[in-house]
């Protein structure tokens, strides 16, 4: 038994560190799943349970009764990404077992960021991508895992090299992030640390260097400087094609309020409820994670969506235990989402889901040493 669960732990870290390749990271979540076989307690989380079958069921519902429920149907293979989320907590993952694959995770992060310095020193124009198709789906990558490290180091009491360590790599994420020149992954990092600081007792370094970082880059790399002050013009065509996106949205969310046109079907039918002035004529989300549930799954899935993130937030908080990164993580997720569709995007939605992982791995594991303790 105990063997098994050693290779569920291998096949999940090397999930969440194939975060370059989906293939291949599907392939490790499948390998993960298979060993595992679905073994857990039966009451435990039964809340988190519903709420993810509520989504999946509307989702799949949604599909069905699309207006092209063959083309709609093809896309719900992403249903199998919640088991990013699943595996950790029915196979008893430990804290312990939960930082080390966040720290094989940064390892990682860290040397596709390195590139980004070099951008950022002699102003490359071109936006870091890393491994990945996108550099938005790389600075929100990114964007977990330094509110993750930066709310690790601001509680935990980590000494020696390793904090050292931590710090450097930090930096260097913080580097590639402002590298990608991505607006929305930027705002999610500055809503995902800022509740730190109503905390007390905690390491204020980290917060700190994140400040000397985006003074330093913003003064010294001019694209990075015109992108940060591109946050104050009212008349960035961005800007404007996000309002005619937020128009269209209300308008298939008017013509199918129940089930959406479908899932992965927005991009379709963009062009029959855009704006007519918008800049964009086709475009492949709604850069809105909410409004692009909505109009693709509808007003019952959207409802799923919101509890499903109220209670992983509740659940954080409720966690005495472990460090608040899935707090800090889920709030930096869901602001970032407001100016992009990151639940959609495959490779952010599973790293973000692993790091929700932790105040429930907390709580399962304080119920096996409370069951223990009466036992013995």
């Amino acid at each position: 038994m105990k063997n098994r669960y050693n290779f569920i732990f291998i096949f999940y870290t090397l999930h969440i560190i194939t975060f370059g390749s989906i293939s291949v990271s599907n392939l490790f979540l499948a390998l993960a799943l298979i060993t595992l076989f679905y073994r857990r307690d039966k009451d435990l989380h039964s809340p988190l349970n519903w709420l993810i079958g509520g989504f999946i069921l509307t989702s799949v519902l949604s599909s069905l009764f699309s207006i092209e429920p063959f083309s709609a149907i093809g896309t719900l293979g992403e249903i199998f990404l919640f088991a990013s989320l699943m595996i950790p907590i029915y196979s008893r993952f430990s804290q312990k077992m939960f930082y080390t694959v966040l720290d094989y995770l940064t390892v990682v992060a860290t040397l596709f960021s390195i590139p980004a310095i070099f951008n950022l020193l002699y102003s490359v124009p071109e936006r870091v991508k890393g491994p990945l198709s996108h550099y938005m789906t790389f600075a929100g990558i990114l964007m977990l895992v330094a509110v993750a490290n930066v709310t690790r180091l601001s509680f935990e009491n980590i000494g020696g090299r390793k904090k050292i360590v931590f710090y450097i790599s930090v930096a260097i994420i913080f580097c590639a992030l402002f590298a990608t020149l991505t607006r929305a992954a930027w705002v999610g990092l500055l809503a995902g640390i800022l509740p730190l600081l109503r905390k007390k007792r905690i390491s204020f370094l980290p917060l700190t260097l994140l400040l000397i970082i985006t003074t330093g880059v913003i003064y010294l790399n001019e694209e990075v400087k015109g992108r940060f002050f591109s946050f104050f013009n009212v008349y960035d065509l961005t800007f404007y094609d996000r309002l005619a996106m937020i128009d269209a949205a209300l308008l298939f969310i008017k013509d199918n309020p129940v089930f959406g046109v479908g899932v992965n079907m927005v991009d379709d039918f963009y062009p029959v409820y855009r704006h007519p002035f918008s800049v964009e004529i086709v475009v492949p989300h709604l850069h809105n994670a909410f409004l692009q549930i909505a109009a693709e799954r509808g007003l019952i899935a959207l409802f799923f969506y919101l509890l499903l993130l109220l209670y992983i937030i509740y659940y954080s908080l409720k966690s005495k235990k472990s460090v608040p990164i899935a707090f800090t993580t889920t709030i930096a997720f869901v602001v970032a989402g407001l100016f992009e569709d990151n639940f959609g995007d495959t490779e952010v939605q599973r790293i973000w889901f692993f790091l929700a992982s932790l105040p429930f791995i907390t709580e399962y594991e304080k119920e096996r040493e409370n069951r223990q303790n009466l036992s013995g």
